[in-house]
């Protein structure tokens, strides 16, 4: 149920925009045709009706998941309203008052949002009931009518017309109208039932009990009445004289009774807002056609930009390959020579894909850490980074070559070729992993077959399936099912009897969804994602280079490469880019912005983009495409990184994810992205995009990351028990006791089932032994600083 509510909010958040539209074209449009007014309402209805929407590149909604499914289970709850400012101000706010405690055994939504869904399922239902009641009670009223004609009724108990029941409609009058009076407000009565609005209002009083809770939504109700009634009147007097629109007008206002009990009643019609309806009717002109044809095109264009939603490119996790692959057996344009000549542990393979990869990834690793800990540490002081280890290389891997000394470029260079060895990517060249003779692949059927043994899955069954290595700190085993699916399943080691930590079923199209096949739904999600387009990751590489801030760099950067036509009305950072593809056109590029960039600018982290620029020879661009992008920043301590680059049915995407500084200089900063895409990888895409996808925080530690497992020192009588939760960002939280003021974090490693934590100040280490779903404390192999924690060699965290 609180899946179904919250699919409800998203509806009504993203109708909300179309409701605001349409007051704006309501008043737009005052002039056409009054049922223009009624269809206007009627594309809001489609809306909020649709649990789906088709994506577009001209929709105005700014977010088509303001509230994430997942957001009851995330460590760190936002909302993504499309409104970059609404979310840096609001966001923070969500996470820290609703995250959930470390070890707590509960994340704080998973309370409230079921209480909020049982909350809008008793407004519902007293809406419902509502209707109902009000129904009956006008049934009752008019159950002594008489009938006058046909299917007109006439009782001492109604005292203004109206029209009641959706089948069958009556039209009901009281005793005291007659004559021409009574002729004209039964033709009034009839356009309702020929027009069919004796459905429409009942429907339209449906969707406001779905979406009760949004005020935006009663507003378009109560407009949507009232503008039923303008549109009948219309309809009655298009064939009147201006004398008979008098006698109309007259006999409205002889109907300006309490109305109060037809009013409340949703299937019933009654004479409301007679005031505005007299003024309409006197001074009624007949619309020209060129108005109702223009009518007509902005309700087009109104499904157009609102009843699609913003097209998704996201993408959270993505991988960047750094290899072109050669041919089988061949190991790319890596230098296999220097690697093995400097240790034997570095020995290059090739994948089965001719991939350069380190035959033995784990060994390189630890041989590299002790041969380059000198570069390591530069690195890390230059850019006050956390101790190195293999679940945050990647931090070493971008700041390596913007460090200045020795062997910190072949940090960089290594960490490429480590990261390399663990890709579950396949290249642009095969559609699908070959596997070997004695394995086969894994299949839906299978996975469907194999998610009915629930909790009981082990790493046995699934022995007989091909699957690569992938990961670390915890041991992860991938299993490609085709194009669009594949199959993790991660624990501390692939034992045969034991059970991992979790299976999750993934779809390749963009959208980061997974579900854990233990728990069900396995055909539910193929069924949901199979049609979805595939979202395939392309290579590249990049440098940003800083250039100085110019008031006029945005604007030439827009003539030379524009953005996309619908960045001016979605609200997503998209950025201008220039495309090169030669020598002579970097040459070009140079001379027209020369005045609007300093490319001698530089800082000590990052290369001048003179610097940059001269990388670029005739060779590269024989073998890769270069796109030139421009952001600006209000401080000159922001940096870039590319966070994806991504293809999916022509359009290539890049995302720029930009890390936010606490402090540093204010004054504003222009950036260069100088962002390589090999040219073979491009033989599809009709189109390209670069935008902001996200900001990182550093100080936030693990607020970016999703838990793994919470472990608890159940046997702790304090209220606040001592906890380890891990994250799948390779952090750690450990909360020690209520009465401590230190916070254990930094990274673990799991190796032969033993779990090692090592705190980012570099203080402490605690090591425990992975039992079965259990932690077991070693403290000869631990610090001695407990922080109050009561913990003993050999307690038991559950």
């Amino acid at each position: 149920m609180s899946e179904v509510f919250l699919k409800i909010v998203n509806m009504s958040i993203s109708a909300s925009w179309l409701v605001l539209a349409v007051l704006l074209l309501r008043f737009v449009l005052k002039k056409a045709p009054k049922w223009v007014n009624v269809l206007l309402w009627g594309i809001v209805a489609v809306r909020l009706m649709l649990p789906f929407s088709l994506e577009s590149i001209f929709s105005l909604i700014p977010s088509g998941e303001t509230v994430p499914m997942e957001i009851m289970m995330s460590p760190a709850p936002s909302i993504h309203t499309g409104i970059t400012a609404f979310n840096t101000a609001v966001n923070p706010i969500i996470s820290e008052s609703l995250a959930p405690a470390a070890g707590a055994s509960m994340n704080p939504l998973q309370l409230w949002i079921p209480v909020l869904a049982l909350t809008w399922m008793a407004g519902v239902a007293v809406m419902l009931i509502w209707a109902a009641v009000s129904y009956l009670r006008l049934r009752k009223k008019v159950a002594t009518a008489v009938l006058l004609r046909e299917n007109i009724y006439q009782s001492e108990a109604v005292s203004s017309p109206f029209v009641l029941g959706i089948l069958k409609p009556k039209i009901y009058l009281p005793f005291s109208m007659e004559g021409p009076s009574a002729d004209l407000v039964i033709a009034h009565e009839r356009a309702h039932i020929s027009r069919r609005d004796h459905w429409w209002k009942p429907f339209g009083f449906l969707l406001l009990t779905l979406h009760w809770f949004n005020p935006l939504i009663w507003l378009a109700y109560a407009l949507l009445c009232r503008d039923i009634e303008f549109a009948c009147d219309e309809k009655v007097i298009r064939e009147l004289d201006e004398a008979q629109r008098a006698d109309y007008s007259e006999a409205l206002l002889s109907c300006c009774v309490d109305r109060r009990q037809i009013a409340a009643c949703p299937v019933a019609f009654g004479e409301t807002g007679v005031k505005g309806r007299i003024k309409s009717v006197l001074s009624y002109k007949k619309p020209a056609l060129w108005l109702i044809i223009a009518a007509l095109v902005l309700c087009g264009v109104l499904c157009v930009c609102f009843l699609t939603d913003p097209i998704n490119t996201a993408v959270r996790n993505p991988y960047v390959q750094e290899y072109i692959p050669g041919q089988e057996g061949i190991v790319g344009n890596v230098d296999k020579e220097k690697y093995e000549s400097i240790s034997e542990d570095f020995a290059i393979g090739a994948d089965q894909y001719g991939r350069a990869v380190f035959k033995d990834p784990y060994r390189a690793f630890d041989t590299f850490e002790t041969l380059y800990a000198e570069a390591i540490d530069l690195i890390r002081e230059a850019h006050n980074l956390p101790p190195f280890s293999k679940n945050n290389y990647d931090l070493y891997k971008t700041y390596g070559w913007q460090t200045d000394g020795e062997n910190t470029g072949f940090v960089s260079n290594f960490l490429d070729l480590y990261e390399n060895s663990f890709t579950k990517e396949i290249p642009p060249a095969f559609s699908f992993p070959p596997t070997a003779e004695t394995l086969k692949p894994l299949t839906r059927e299978d996975v469907i077959r194999l998610s009915q043994k629930g909790e009981e899955l082990t790493w046995g069954d699934f022995e007989e399936y091909a699957s690569y290595e992938t990961g670390s700190g915890l041991y992860i085993q991938v299993y490609e099912i085709d194009e669009m699916f594949s199959l993790s399943i991660g624990g501390s080691s692939p034992e045969m009897n034991k059970r991992p930590m979790y299976f999750y079923l993934r779809a390749n199209d963009g959208t980061d969804e997974q579900i854990d096949i233990r728990n069900g739904g396995v055909e539910e999600f193929f069924a949901y994602h199979e049609h979805n387009p595939i979202v395939m990751h392309c290579s590249g590489g990049w440098l940003c280079s800083p250039i100085g801030h110019h008031e006029e760099t945005f604007e030439k950067m827009l003539e030379l490469g524009g953005i996309p036509k619908n960045a001016a009305v979605n609200s997503i950072q998209t950025l201008p880019v220039v495309k090169i593809t030669s020598t002579a056109q970097l040459q070009q590029f140079r001379e027209e912005m020369s005045p609007y960039m300093d490319e001698d600018h530089t800082y000590s982290d990052v290369y001048s983009l003179k610097e940059a620029f001269e990388t670029y020879d005739e060779l590269f661009f024989s073998s890769n495409t270069l796109f030139l992008v421009y952001i600006s920043e209000e401080k000159t301590s922001h940096r870039h990184t590319v966070e994806y680059i991504q293809k999916s049915e022509g359009l290539l995407s890049i995302g720029i994810q930009v890390t936010e500084p606490d402090s540093g200089d204010d004054a504003m900063e222009g950036w260069i992205l100088s962002i390589a895409v090999p040219t073979d990888q491009l033989k599809d895409v009709t189109e390209y995009e670069v935008r902001v996808s996200s900001t990182l925080f550093p100080d936030r530690g693990t607020a970016n990351a999703n838990p793994i497992r919470s472990y608890v020192f159940t046997e702790s009588e304090d209220i606040i028990k001592p906890s380890v939760t891990l994250f799948d960002n390779g952090m750690f939280s450990f909360t020690f006791s209520g009465i401590s003021s230190y916070l254990g974090m930094g990274t673990y490693e799991i190796e032969n089932d033993r779990l090692t934590l090592h705190t980012d100040d570099g203080r402490f280490t605690y090591v425990f032994d992975m039992v079965e779903d259990l932690l077991e404390f070693d403290a000869a192999a631990s610090s001695d600083m407990l922080w109050f924690s009561k913990l003993y060699d050999g307690a038991i965290l559950e």
